[in-house]
């Protein structure tokens, strides 16, 4: 319930997916925490030599270590890519006290593309998604993500159904994959239409 909460779910809303970075993604980072952290154990001797200088290192290496491995696993907690019903919310979560949220209605999306790149990618089966909405010039990005492709097909699904979108919906998606000659056919379909209506019906 807490994540509902936090994601500001509707009462009649339910949460039907969320994915984080996949955790062998984790691996490198945290090898890089653990050295900072574990390194001041195996030269102690010599910089504690250093007195004053080696306490400051030792100390500085620790709280470094500490402070990147606290960050590094807020950031990979609190970012994530929730699907429900009737949106996708995607929190990008920067640091400790910088957080952005981006939420795309189903009506909104023209395109949920996933690539993934590398042996590592490959092999342990995490990617990117790609959600493209309309009136947003780059796609939308959520890296790293395990298994894209079940994102991929759900997201796809609960587009076409009744919840993701219909009626209006489907106008304003139909109209904002037309190019410029398809666009000015309709306006002239429309002008058109609304001379044929009696002077007291027209807009």
């Amino acid at each position: 319930m807490a994540l509902e909460r936090r994601l500001g779910l509707k009462d009649d809303e339910s949460l039907l997916a969320v994915a984080r970075a996949a955790p062998v993604t984790m691996i490198l980072p945290g090898i890089l925490v653990a050295a900072l952290v574990l390194a001041p154990f195996f030269f102690l001797v010599p910089l504690l030599r250093l007195e004053l200088l080696g306490k400051i290192l030792i100390g500085l290496s620790e709280f470094l270590g500490v402070f990147f491995g606290a960050r590094g696993l807020v950031k990979w907690r609190l970012t994530i890519l929730a699907v429900t019903e009737r949106r996708v919310i995607i929190v990008r979560q920067d640091g400790f006290f910088d957080r952005h949220v981006t939420e795309i209605p189903f009506s909104r999306i023209q395109e949920v593309a996933y690539r993934v790149s590398g042996m590592g990618a490959t092999l342990f089966r995490y990617g990117t998604l790609l959600i493209e909405s309309a009136g947003s010039d780059e796609p939308l990005a959520m890296e790293r993500v395990p298994h894209p492709a079940r994102l991929q097909d759900l997201i796809t699904e609960l587009q076409g159904s009744d919840g993701g979108r219909g009626g209006f919906g489907d106008i304003l998606h139909a109209v904002s994959r037309m190019d410029a000659r398809k666009l000015g056919l309709l306006k002239a379909e429309v002008e058109r239409a609304s001379r044929a209506l009696p002077r007291d019906e027209r807009a």
